[in-house]
């Protein structure tokens, strides 16, 4: 053999090793090269291998067993040991833990014949990483004592902090963040003073993650960007891809899920190419957990699997169980309850092995919840008393008073009211007793059902009002307290049970004015609740106090930051952790106090934010102002299976009972399969037309008979602004029919989506004599091709107009100012787990419902042509409401948008009449009427006529 060889050669041979892909290739070339046949090689491909390894994990593991192969060629112990610890350094990384360590154990046991008790030492400290992955932690702190031991003795710095490093580890593992932190101070200090540059980048990824498991979002970014920043700098792509993760992760505790999701995608793809599967798993599993929240169940279902089967290839216990938490909870949500009973009790099993005993109970919880939703309640009992005896002992949790409600609901099943009452009450004092508003919330709701069904309506009614006073502390409330299987799976059900108990009681105008204030407050909840996860970032539709809607976006991440806190807190089993929760919750009244003053500061000069972001209504007596005294507006709301309706006008309020909500359903079921057969062409056979019509005509008759005939008085001369609920959002009113003639011969009638999004769309500022708008994206449907367009355009001569790819956001965006009508020829695609975030087509990408609330296009009326989404009996028509409120959010002060799409020459005809009257008629909705009117002059089918909506202010000169 030759002497040592140059340090250049021995850097070339490493780099053509690394780059060299087949096993029996990279041997061929060190044979080729036995200059290189020496210990001093060996040594320098191991060193290799531990750097390289945070830059690309294909390449060291190729170093690692050329080292490893040269070790056997050579029959060096000490080649082969190194050789070994490179290889579980290289397989640690890639999240085989198991195999690393057994190849430890082969390094460490070599090492120790060959009497060399510092490497060996380094071994076990090397060891510690897969030991804390496989929750053996009394091991890993045996291990990392002998190694201390040895290091002390020789004096040995650098591995003393690098010991530290991996202890750390361990306490962070067991959630003990203080002691972890102290570990890795000390340790940094000394790796920048020996300037182990990599090493401290390390360091300051793992103290950010103690950082947010205290609550200290801005020094954990800081850490974050300051390991990022070195990985950068010493070319560690692998730290930099883990940073990425981690910084997505904050961005998904502080609430910016948009933002979280797209870094979560960019790192997911840059570990699969360097075959980082532990941090692929992860990525995964937080973005499932994300579409868990929001409502995207099949991605939420599909990347839950995916972890889970990462997790489990890399032996990752704890993981893989919380994966299969969130694939039970996606089963849930979509209706497969055995199999999402299966999914919990399997993860429950997992976790009961890692002696999670905190999971093991939640578990229970969340099992007792399923189980009561579908009315098994015997088993649900069971379940439950198993979470109330671990729970009974952290009295000042969140989860003990959850688990003391359920156990009340379910005494209320088995018939012991008794027993319900006072375990109810036990759990409102310990709500009391931790301030917590959305616990409060609960305890009064399950209060209320308590005393309703023992016939105290007036308590019941005086809980639930107790119940909703507590849950609008504070608006866009998530994560505060609440379950991933929700309590109360009926987010409105408060709102349902004020206005079902209140309806019994004498209707005093006061009464009647507390039952129209709930429901407009549903309505304005049902929204806020769907976006709730962007209403941080949702922009001011004035524009100014730019400065204030900074200070509420921070604010509100702030609070999504701390409301997930708080579970996260309940989840660690330590004496500290009800301390914690505590004090996090004091936190968030303080900042939701100040979030509340600065809403409310801006609310002279921005209504409309201020709304969304505080679920506000507007007071009945400046909407009864705005009314006109031949205007009545007819508010409909269903509850417990029953619509009521409010009738309003300048004067006076009526609340009167309808009719069962599953008659409204199957009448809208029933419409949707007369209009089916005139979508398929059966008006083309002559002898079925009369047939088709009278159909249809029975079942709006039967609608009006339901909905209008027992408010007919209330009507007489009046016009009308009708706000829908749920499946009625479907319903054509101007097409209900008395058997003579249709409702709208008999009155001038508009939509709206409540009573103070009416009175909202009236302070809009719109120009009445400006330019026009027509945007014509590529679509698919033949009936909305460009003829069918063009031929509204002669009566708009002012227009521009926008085709395909150039009829896009930014077109409307900055063509929008001082417009009076803007047209949008487009598509919509439903989403009907999560409507906001349906998409319609604008241009070249298409673009989410919610999107729409950041764009800017102030105008008198925006009219749609193909997003009608149809008769969906089983459907409550958010899709239709919150693309309507997107675009009144947007500017427009009036909407024109159908339930359905028509065929060419009816809608060709209709908005020929609609453009060509609204153009010199201040009436909108006067507009509307004629032009429906002339349409039925030459196709008398409502379906071919009837299909649009003029909704907001309709304008009508003074």
């Amino acid at each position: 053999m030759s002497s040592s060889p140059p340090t250049a050669s021995l850097a070339g041979l490493i780099e053509e090793l690394s780059a060299i892909e087949a096993k029996s290739s990279q041997q061929e070339y060190i044979v080729e090269h036995s200059q290189f046949w020496e210990r001093k090689v060996v040594l320098g491909i191991a060193d290799a291998v531990v750097k390289m390894a945070r830059e690309d994990i294909v390449r060291a593991e190729r170093l690692a067993d050329a080292a490893t192969w040269l070790s056997e060629v050579l029959k060096d112990d000490f080649c082969r040991a190194r050789s070994a610890r490179s290889s579980g350094n290289v397989q640690v990384l890639q999240g085989k833990n198991k195999e690393a360590l057994l190849t430890y154990q082969k390094s460490y046991e070599l090492f120790r014949q060959l009497s060399e008790e510092v490497e060996a030492a380094i071994t076990l400290s090397s060891s510690l990483q897969p030991l804390i992955y496989l929750g053996s932690y009394g091991e890993a702190y045996e291990r990392a004592q002998k190694a201390r031991t040895v290091f002390e003795l020789h004096h040995d710095t650098l591995r003393l902090a690098r010991l530290d490093v991996n202890v750390g580890n361990i306490l962070h593992r067991q959630d003990r963040f203080k002691e972890a932190l102290v570990s890795y101070e000390r340790a940094l200090g000394h790796l920048e003073e020996l300037g182990q540059h990599r090493d401290c980048a390390i360091v300051w990824a793992n103290m950010a993650v103690c950082h947010i498991s205290l609550n200290d979002f801005m020094h954990a970014q800081d850490a974050y960007l300051k390991a990022r920043l070195i990985s950068e700098r010493e070319n560690m792509p692998n730290l930099v891809a883990q940073a990425d993760y981690n910084i997505a992760y904050l961005y998904f505790l502080r609430g910016e899920h948009m933002h979280a999701i797209q870094l979560y995608q960019e790192t997911r793809e840059y570990c699969d190419r360097v075959g980082d599967k532990y941090h692929t798993a992860l990525c995964d599993l937080d973005q499932s957990e994300m579409y868990l929240e929001l409502n995207l169940i099949q991605e939420a279902s599909r990347l839950a699997q995916q972890a889970f089967s990462g997790f489990e290839d890399l032996g990752m216990e704890y993981e893989a169980a919380k994966a299969l938490v969130f694939l039970g909870i996606s089963a849930y949500q979509e209706h497969k309850v055995f199999r999402a009973l299966e999914l919990l009790g399997k993860a429950q099993d997992r976790m009961r092995q890692e002696q999670n005993n905190v999971w093991v109970a939640v578990l229970d919880l969340y099992q007792a919840l399923v189980l009561h939703h579908e009315g098994r309640t015997y088993e649900a009992r069971r379940a439950s008393k198993r979470a109330k005896e671990f729970f009974s002992s952290q009295a000042a949790s969140g989860k003990s008073i959850l688990t003391d409600l359920l156990e009340a609901v379910l005494l209320l099943e088995v018939g012991d009211a008794a027993a319900a009452l006072a375990c109810c009450q036990s759990a409102l004092r310990a709500a009391k007793k931790i301030n917590s508003p959305a616990l409060l919330s609960q305890a009064y709701w399950v209060l209320g059902g308590i005393q309703e069904s023992t016939k105290d309506d007036q308590n019941a009614y005086t809980s639930y009002s107790e119940a909703l006073a507590e849950w609008e502390v504070i608006p866009n409330r998530r994560n505060a307290e609440e379950l991933k299987i929700p309590f109360i799976r009926n987010d409105l059900a408060l709102y349902e049970g004020l206005v079902s108990l209140g309806a019994t009681f004498n209707q005093s105008l006061a009464q009647r004015e507390a039952i129209f204030e709930v429901i407009e407050k549903a309505k304005s909840r049902e929204l806020a609740g769907m976006l709730a996860f962007r209403a941080h970032s949702l922009p001011a539709p004035s524009g100014t106090h730019s400065g204030l809607v900074e200070q509420v976006k921070n604010l509100r991440e702030e609070l999504n930051w701390y409301y997930r806190q708080v579970d996260l807190a309940e989840f660690r089993n330590t004496e500290s952790a009800a301390g914690q929760a505590q004090g996090l919750r004091q936190a968030i009244r303080e900042r939701e106090e100040v979030l509340l003053r600065m809403l409310v500061e801006m609310r002279g000069t921005d209504e409309e934010f201020y709304a969304v972001q505080i679920a506000s209504i507007t007071p009945i007596g400046e909407i009864q102002n705005l009314l006109r005294t031949d205007e009545i507006l007819l508010e409909y709301f269903h509850a417990r299976g029953l619509y009521y309706v409010c009738l309003l006008n300048r004067d006076r309020l009526e609340v009167i009972p309808l009719t069962r909500t599953e008659m409204v359903r199957d009448l809208i079921r029933s419409l949707d399969a007369q209009f089916s057969k005139m979508q398929s062409g059966a008006t083309n056979i002559h002898k079925s037309g009369a047939d088709l019509l009278e159909g249809a005509l029975a079942t709006l008759r039967d609608l009006n008979t339901e909905l209008v005939e027992p408010i007919d008085d209330h009507l007489k001369g009046k016009r009308l602004i009708v706000v829908p609920d749920g499946p009625l959002h479907y319903v054509p009113f101007h097409a209900l029919f008395d058997g003579s003639r249709f409702l709208t011969d008999k009155h001038v009638i508009s939509y709206a989506g409540s009573a103070s999004l009416y009175f909202l769309s009236s302070m809009k500022k719109a120009s009445s004599h400006g330019p026009d708008l027509i945007l014509e994206p590529k679509v698919s449907d033949e009936s909305m091709s460009r003829d069918a367009s063009l031929q509204f355009i002669q009566f708009l001569p002012d227009a521009t107009i926008f085709r395909g790819a150039k009829a896009n956001a930014k077109a409307l965006e900055s063509n929008a100012a001082g417009n009076r009508f803007i047209h949008l020829v487009a598509e919509l695609n439903v989403r009907q787990d999560n409507p906001i975030l349906s998409t319609i087509s604008l241009g070249d990408s298409p673009k989410t419902i919610l999107d729409l609330f950041h764009l800017r296009f102030p105008c008198q009326v925006m009219g749609l042509t193909g997003t009608g989404p149809g008769l969906r009996a089983t459907g409550n028509g958010e899709e239709i409401h919150v693309l309507a409120r997107g675009l009144e959010y947007a500017g427009a002060r009036a909407l024109l948008m159908p339930l359905w799409n028509t065929n060419r020459e009816p809608l060709g005809i209709f908005l020929n009449g609609f453009y060509r009257r609204a153009a010199s008629e201040t009436d909108k909705a006067k507009a509307m009427q004629a032009a429906m009117a002339e349409v039925r002059a030459v196709h008398a089918h409502p379906f071919e006529w009837a299909s649009f909506i003029l909704r907001g202010y309709s304008e009508r000169a003074e």
